[in-house]
């Protein structure tokens, strides 16, 4: 589950800066046919961004990124897709967008290897309302998104949202709620001040507190069972 949660923080990135609203469910998830040399595999058995469920899978080709971004236009167009990218050199996104649905790949590209994360989702539909978050958050906070995956047995859960308050503020929030709720912290994980990691029997969470809008601080926390 480790290596899942990794991939998943990846995908949150690429997720949220698309912006987009998510769709219906119960459709047949349209295919992005991926150029020889080219393998998916699938993240996890079952995801769902905001309460839309949603197709993840990783990307490794055996292509340099411009030979990839060339094949996987043809692709889209050819599907009576509209294709769009965007990139910074060694990395960027790939976005497939048909109506009802968008595709995105976020690739890196190092020399003759492209690796990325392909995302399909369906459009048009409100958010579900955020569950409970793992440990209690503060008055002022504001959910940004949710994503969750299941596989087998294995669960975790990747909750981005924002708070008024400073980073000393939001740590010393969740220790106090963790130490009440019998979540022990891990000391070795959480010596930086923008970290915090806590272990109870089966569970972890892993919280990050980065800067974000003027006034505000990005709390990106990561719940898996082990």
């Amino acid at each position: 589950m480790r290596i899942i949660t990794h991939r998943i923080l990846l995908l949150l990135g690429c997720i949220a800066s698309l912006a987009a609203t998510h769709a219906a469910l119960g459709q047949d998830m349209p295919a992005w046919t991926l150029p020889e040399g080219a393998v998916a595999t699938p993240v996890a058995e079952h995801m769902e961004l905001n309460g839309i469920a949603l197709d993840v899978q990783t990307v490794r080709a055996a292509l340099p990124a411009r030979e990839l971004e060339t094949a996987m236009q043809k692709s889209c167009t050819s599907a009576g897709a509209d294709f769009h990218a965007m990139d910074s050199g060694s990395e960027g996104l790939w976005q497939c967008r048909r109506e009802g649905w968008s595709q995105v790949l976020r690739w890196q590209g190092r020399g003759s290897t492209t690796t990325g994360i392909l995302s399909t989702m369906p459009l048009d539909q409100k958010p579900a309302a955020v569950a409970p978050a793992p440990l209690p958050l503060p008055d002022g906070t504001q959910p940004v998104s949710d994503l969750v995956s299941s596989d087998g047995g294995l669960r975790g859960r990747v909750l981005q949202v924002v708070s008024p308050l400073n980073t000393d503020q939001l740590r010393q929030w969740f220790l106090d709620a963790a130490k009440s709720r019998d979540w022990k912290l891990a000391q070795a994980l959480s010596r930086r001040p923008g970290a915090m990691s806590l272990r109870k029997k089966g569970q972890s969470i892993d919280i990050a507190f980065m800067p974000g809008a003027p006034s505000q601080v990005k709390i990106v926390m990561v719940w898996q069972n082990r």
